[in-house]
């Protein structure tokens, strides 16, 4: 089944694409930066935002897809409800929670583009600081969908 595997490569190709740039983010957050090296990680973030917004919806079609074609046993099975709620729990906080430190950092961006030697004032380091949290939750979520995706424990729901 040559468009099977070309389906399941896709879906592990986008989903890796999809999320594997979250795993950069806290470390270009990284504590005691200066105000340059915070410009230049947000402008690298910024490059890497790119990634998500392509892999992503084609990880989703393409699961769907792959549910659809298969019998995995349906919404029934743990490893794929689970699946689903974990990566809504993902999108939820990267698109809301994520957003407001966001806005912060980039709306300090563009006011210190400006300058030589920004400073970066204690409500950005308040900013990094919760969307560093962030990430690591998201981190911790993500390893847990992977472990459900690969391992799909045949367990019922109900």
């Amino acid at each position: 089944m040559l468009w099977w595997d070309a389906l399941v490569a896709v879906h592990v190709l986008a989903a890796v694409v999809g999320i594997g740039p979250t795993f950069a983010y806290h470390l270009l957050l990284h504590k005691g930066q200066e105000g340059r090296q915070l410009l230049d990680s947000l402008e690298l973030m910024k490059t890497l935002d790119a990634f998500p917004k392509v892999a992503g919806p084609a990880a989703v079609l393409s699961g769907i897809a792959l549910a659809a074609f298969y019998d995995y046993g349906g919404f029934r099975q743990l490893w794929l409800t689970g699946s689903l709620a974990l990566f809504a729990a993902i999108q939820i906080i990267v698109i809301g929670a994520a957003r407001a430190p966001s806005k912060v950092l980039y709306d300090w961006r563009e006011e210190a583009l400006s300058q030589l030697e920004p400073a970066v004032p204690a409500g950005v380091e308040a900013a990094v600081g919760k969307l560093r949290y962030l990430f690591w939750l998201v981190h911790a979520l993500t390893v847990a969908l992977l472990l459900l995706m690969i391992w799909k424990p045949a367990v019922p729901l109900w």
